[in-house]
Parts: structure tokens; C-alpha cells; sequence
């Protein structure tokens, strides 16, 4: 459990230091929700191509690429993702999780069904 907490710090941090130091920027950096690339495939690829000078989605049509997401796109349509409930970690685990990622959450504008106390 440390090390899961710890990587998540390490990851995240680094990742905020190369935004923050402008390593990362808008020539090189689309950031993306979890909930915009589950709901809409197609159109958030669409974004973090252009977003990148990738140009799979001309309308030239020359890209095979379209063709071949819109049909992963598809073929996941059924898909289930995992249920994850809250009531599955302890009091103390929330708390712990609360304190050490918040800033984290707040950051990406992510809300925690156990926010911060």
C-alpha cells in the first residue's frame, strides 16, 4: 500500500514538474479525462492527434487510421469496466488517501466521493 501511495507521488509530481517548468506545453502535451476517452473515443483521439500536429485525420483520406479506430471503437462498445466501490478501502485508507493525493485530484479537477475533510 506505501508503495502504490508513493509511486502515485512520484508519477504525479514529476508529471506536474515538467508542466509546471514548461518541459510539457501546448506544442507537445494533450491531456485527457478518463471519463472524455471512455465516453467519446473517437472524437478525444481525434483531439490528441491534432493536439499533437498528427494529421491521421485529414480530409484528404490518404489515413487508414480513422477507419481502423472508428472499428476498435466498436469492437469495445460492450465493454464493462471494473466497479470500483469506495466502501472497499477503510476509514484510514481514505484518509491517508485524502491527505497525501488531494492536491492531485484538485489539480486535474477530479472529485473524490470521499473528498477532503
Amino acid at each position: 500500500q506505501e508503495y502504490i501511495l508513493r509511486q502515485g507521488e512520484i508519477l504525479i509530481g514529476e508529471y506536474l514538474s515538467c508542466v509546471d517548468d514548461g518541459i510539457l506545453g501546448k506544442d507537445n502535451l494533450v491531456e485527457v479525462s478518463f471519463e472524455d476517452l471512455t465516453s467519446r473515443p473517437e472524437d478525444t483521439m481525434k483531439r490528441i492527434y491534432s493536439g499533437l500536429g498528427f494529421c491521421a485525420f485529414d480530409q484528404s483520406g490518404r489515413s487508414s487510421y480513422p477507419l481502423v479506430l472508428r472499428r476498435e471503437c466498436k469492437s469495445l462498445r460492450g465493454y464493462k469496466k471494473n466497479v470500483f466501490d469506495e466502501r472497499q478501502l477503510s476509514e484510514e485508507l481514505q484518509s491517508i488517501i485524502r491527505k497525501r493525493w488531494h492536491e492531485h485530484f484538485f489539480r486535474f479537477g477530479y472529485e473524490t466521493s470521499f473528498p477532503p475533510k
